[in-house]
């Protein structure tokens, strides 16, 4: 059966984002300087609040999965390789893993409140305060945004003429988005001190599924709308819209949504990192323009690779491709590196504390920087060797094993044939539209 055609965009941004999130991680969770930052104890440094601006970059990879899986719902379907109810199942079990390893992650592994992230650093384990494992993490807002998708997306099938190539598609869930966003301020003001004060009354399971909705960092209000918006995106690159269409609605939704961002943060002043945790009126309205930029820093990202990759002439295309490999496999381990990225900085840093040479070295955030761009370096060359077992046993490839074994569905995400298409001169021609 013919192999779907991957979208280059996707794995390049991807790449990139990873990248970005070890250095920003590393800044955050290794810096002697950070906590105080946080807590608002001294004057913001320039450099720190970029990196908090990016904090959660997980619109990234929530894009990009509703993207990919709205991409593949539609081919799949077209193509006959799974059926509806399939898919669905497949993102159901995978969106199970997913929040059952935010709590692994969270207990364990995180920079925040792992256990064993402090054991190496410090050698004194912390556990989890209730805070954190109440709060969502980039799992937490993965794993439902892999259950809901499908679910939208066999209803749209099943209930309009044509199913998903009928384009009022894309008008249901552009106004559907563009809802979640306007309800986004008014939905957290009134559920953020309610949950506050479940977990204050230690009612944590409600406070946790209340959270899901409003609470910390990465809530489905607003992040379900950034779905919406990358599953218009998925489902005209799978209809083969052409690239000009394509184009204008990326562009307009960088353009659109980092205006009002940008206006938004810049009438509060920019950034605080003390209010990055809080729940008043004002953190949380801080917070609501630092995710609208962002939503149009994520797209500039999609139209920058489109064009780059995508959309280029054919020759152009496989020379660019060949030219990112060492970026597009950053994202072929994504999940892996997010896991377990702030457990290796720990140790690292851990180890460099016992050298007397070293003492403070982290107090400068530069170093802390220097150690981040090194980090993420080694993760390149780990997924350029690991790449030549076909990326077997990282954790994506558990996950989707998994998920593939309750629901019937078989990922090509790791066929190397897939894969290697990628460096090909082969690749296929893209098709004329009419």
């Amino acid at each position: 059966m013919k192999i779907i055609e991957r979208i280059q965009a996707f794995d390049v941004v991807r790449g990139f984002a990873v990248i970005f999130m070890v250095i920003l991680h590393t800044g955050l969770h290794e810096w002697l300087g950070a906590q105080e930052l946080e807590g608002g104890e001294q004057q913001a440094d320039p450099v720190m609040g970029f990196l908090i601006f990016f904090l959660t970059i997980a619109g990234v990879y929530s894009t990009i999965l509703v993207a990919v899986n709205s991409y593949m719902f539609y081919r799949r379907i077209e193509s006959g390789k799974n059926t509806p109810t399939q898919l669905t199942y497949y993102g159901l079990f995978l969106g199970i893993f997913l929040i059952a390893l935010n709590f692994v992650f969270r207990i364990f592994l995180s920079g925040d409140s792992g256990w064993l992230y402090f054991l190496v650093k410090n050698g004194n384990p912390t556990f989890s305060e209730p805070f954190w494992l109440v709060s969502s993490s980039a799992l937490t807002i993965l794993g439902l945004n892999s259950i809901l998708v499908p679910l939208i997306m066999r209803i749209l099938n099943s209930r309009l003429t044509s199913g998903l190539k009928n384009r009022q598609v894309y008008v249901i869930l552009f106004w559907m988005g563009s809802l979640i966003l306007l309800l986004t301020l008014p939905f957290r003001w009134m559920g953020a001190p309610v949950v506050d004060s479940l977990i204050d009354s230690h009612r944590y399971v409600l406070a946790w599924i209340l959270g899901c909705f409003v609470y910390d960092n990465f809530p489905l209000f607003p992040f379900v709308a950034y779905a919406c918006f990358g599953a218009i995106l998925g489902i005209a690159l799978a209809r083969k819209e052409k690239p000009k269409y394509i184009l204008e609605y990326t562009w307009f939704q960088t353009i659109f949504w980092f205006g009002v961002g940008f206006l938004g943060m810049y009438s509060l002043g920019g950034i605080h990192p003390g209010l990055i945790y809080e729940t008043s009126r004002i953190a949380l309205l801080e917070d609501f323009f630092r995710h609208i930029t962002q939503l149009g820093v994520v797209f500039l990202f999609f139209s920058l690779a489109l064009s780059i990759v995508d959309f280029a002439p054919h020759d152009r295309k496989i020379r660019r491709i060949k030219g990112f490999r060492f970026i597009t496999r950053y994202g072929m381990i994504s999940l892996t590196v997010y896991i377990f990225e702030a457990f290796f900085s720990g140790l690292i840093t851990g180890l460099l504390n016992l050298i007397p040479a070293f003492h403070n070295w982290n107090a400068s955030l530069m170093w802390v920087i220097v150690l981040g761009v090194v980090l993420a370096g080694l993760w390149g060359v780990a997924a350029k060797f690991w790449e030549k077992v076909g990326y077997k046993y990282s954790v994506e490839w558990w996950l989707i094993w998994i998920a593939g074994k309750f629901s019937g569905k078989k990922s090509e995400k790791y066929q190397m044939e897939r894969i290697s298409q990628q460096d090909s001169s082969k690749l296929a021609e893209p098709e004329k539209i009419s």
